[in-house]
């Protein structure tokens, strides 16, 4: 079963408070599509239905799908390949540096199975998200845990309490899918980004996230959420271990990013994919939406304000 979230655009930030990397030219985007594999299409090809937003098409639209042959004498992977590896109509796949062709139909760079079969277990996407992928743990070079950010859930504060109310159900998510906490970001009277993380670090219910945010966060920055001249913002986000198998393709050097840390994220935009397993969810894809030569990653505020 899948569960996908209503989408929204990120909305990208006016830079008075970035202290992040410039974002990417808009020339050339390459977008990784997230799909659900609906049938075969002969030649290597496949037929799928959108998990996202895409070019003009819309989540839930079905497309047929191709991989583009980049390198002369070098075979892509592409739909047969993962067929024989096991991928089954249901399973959901992810297709990088996607562009819609002329003839209507997606092509893509190369293919990638997240989910083989829809008996292996729940899927879930959280659009428009924030993620900040963890360096690994001394000795070994596989990341295995990240930080979401509900970016497209973001509530700005008039006050705290009402922000908290509408974040609710946004918060609830976050503590299903990880360990669940509250972001409080804004810019100060410098223009200066600031980012109070309160959470993140055991499991919690939503209303446990929710009291411990309030009597955690400094009080210094619930009261310059509330009096300042610069929007600020409750954002709801978790920490979730990455599926093992996927550990190298989640990576942040894979994608040209730093790593962050809890301490100081560095987010980049991202369609999150969730799997369970056994009773609980990994991370199987923080792929950036857009690819570039220059992917935006730095403060949160940069990827929510208007």
């Amino acid at each position: 079963m899948l569960q996908v979230s209503e989408q929204h655009p990120f909305q990208g930030g006016n830079g008075q408070a970035s202290k992040g990397k410039p974002s990417q030219s808009s020339a050339d985007p390459s977008y990784n599509l997230l799909a659900r594999l609906t049938g075969w299409d002969g030649d290597g090809g496949g037929k799928v239905e959108l998990l996202e937003d895409f070019s003009g098409l819309r989540v839930g639209q079905t497309a047929r799908a191709s991989v583009r042959t980049v390198t002369i004498g070098r075979q892509p992977i592409d739909f047969s390949h993962l067929r024989k590896a096991g991928l089954r109509t249901g399973g959901f796949v992810l297709m990088r540096k996607a562009l819609v062709e002329d003839d209507g139909h997606v092509s893509c760079r190369s293919v990638e199975s997240l989910l083989d079969r829809e008996t292996d277990g729940l899927a879930s996407v959280v659009h428009g998200a924030a993620a900040c992928i963890l360096p690994p743990p001394p000795g070994t070079a596989m990341v295995d845990q990240s930080l979401i950010a509900l970016a497209r859930d973001a509530v700005p504060v008039t006050t705290v309490q009402e922000a908290l109310a509408k974040a609710s159900t946004a918060l609830n998510l976050a503590c299903t899918f990880g360990m669940g906490g509250i972001i409080l970001t804004g810019s100060d009277e410098a223009g200066d980004a600031v980012e109070v993380m309160v959470g993140g670090d055991i499991r919690a219910t939503g209303t446990e996230a929710a009291e411990r945010f309030l009597s955690e966060c400094p009080a210094s920055a619930l009261s310059a959420a509330e009096t300042s001249s610069f929007a600020w913002w409750i954002v709801p986000f978790f920490k979730a271990e990455v599926d093992i198998d996927r550990s190298s393709k989640v990576s942040a050097q894979r994608a040209n990013h730093d790593y962050g840390s809890q301490e100081e994220p560095l987010w980049s935009r991202t369609n999150a994919f969730m799997r369970t397993f056994s009773q609980s969810w990994l991370v199987a894809d923080l792929s950036p939406s857009v690819e570039g030569p220059c992917p935006l990653t730095g403060v949160l505020v940069d990827l929510i304000e208007p």
